[in-house]
């Protein structure tokens, strides 16, 4: 059996699962035995994704390394994304692990909060203390707790250090970092391409809007008054742009996006089955 024939059983196999769990009534599936098993068989499918995330990943590295190392076309542009991508790799775990360790500083003084309201004797005090030593916003007042009675009436000392450990901004070069990646490089990147998108829409709707035929021109109406319906000048000359505009928008537009729905639903069903069936396997199928 070669692997173009296993991986085609296993494609089919997968799908015939959740197909039959999918369809079957929930009695049938407890009958069969599919309620037991569909837990470990969804963490199981959500293993297999993360690992073809994973290959993506190397896929990724082997794709744009060979470019660098061969110096092929488009090689500065490989690395950079490369370099791009191992960066904002290495701060974004880095400022997960800060942030976690800020979470779990926040859980253990809200835990050292509960046992000082339930502290009774000067052994569990000392504890008490001794574990607040610990924390660094909580270190400079553990002192301050001298009887049982502070210690049972110290809820304001740990609800201000667990507001401090919320709001405090960790001053550090991997924080510093993830910003600049993040805030300074990756959101205005995002801003220019889309103000970018922004020609090329303008462009779109002047040439969809160009009155050649009927269609066009029910397009460029419809537009218009919709467009006046949204305009507060507009609709200071006449009011009854509004109800126009709600009239387009939720019902000719309704009945056009419903269309579309159900044409691309369509769509992704024939393409399911397709996958499932084995159809769409040039990618694992023997090339002839």
């Amino acid at each position: 059996m070669n692997k173009e024939i296993i991986i085609r059983l296993f494609t089919f196999f997968a799908g015939l699962y959740f197909v039959v769990e999918f369809i079957l009534p929930k009695e049938i599936n407890e009958e069969i035995g599919l309620v037991n098993i569909h837990e470990s068989v969804s963490y199981g499918f959500l293993a297999i994704g993360a690992m073809a995330f994973g290959l993506g990943i190397i896929n990724l590295i082997r794709i744009h390394g060979s470019k660098i190392i061969f110096l092929q076309k488009g090689a500065f542009y490989s690395l950079v994304l490369l370099l791009g991508f191992f960066s904002m790799t290495f701060f974004a775990i880095g400022d997960w692990k800060l942030n976690m360790e800020s979470s779990k500083r926040a859980a253990s003084i809200g835990l050292l909060q509960k046992f000082a309201e339930k502290v009774e004797t000067t052994d569990k005090l000392e504890l008490l203390k001794l574990e607040m030593k610990k924390i660094p916003e909580l270190r400079d007042r553990a002192d301050s707790l001298a009887t049982l009675e502070d210690a049972n009436k110290s809820s304001i000392i740990f609800q201000e250090a667990s507001q401090k450990v919320v709001n405090e901004e960790t001053s550090s070069w991997i924080k510093d970092g993830y910003n600049f990646l993040n805030k300074g490089v990756f959101v205005p990147l995002g801003a220019a391409m889309f103000s970018l998108l922004g020609f090329y829409i303008a462009a779109a709707a002047y040439r969809a809007f160009r009155v050649k035929s009927l269609e066009a021109s029910l397009m460029m109406i419809a537009a218009v008054l919709v467009v006046c319906g949204q305009t507060s000048f507009t609709l200071m000359i006449w009011e009854g742009f509004s109800p126009i505009r709600n009239w387009l928008l939720q019902v000719p537009n309704s009945a056009a996006f419903r269309g579309i729905a159900i044409g691309a639903g369509v769509a992704g069903l024939v393409l399911a089955f397709r996958m499932w069936f084995s159809i769409e396997s040039g990618s694992f199928g023997r090339k002839k």
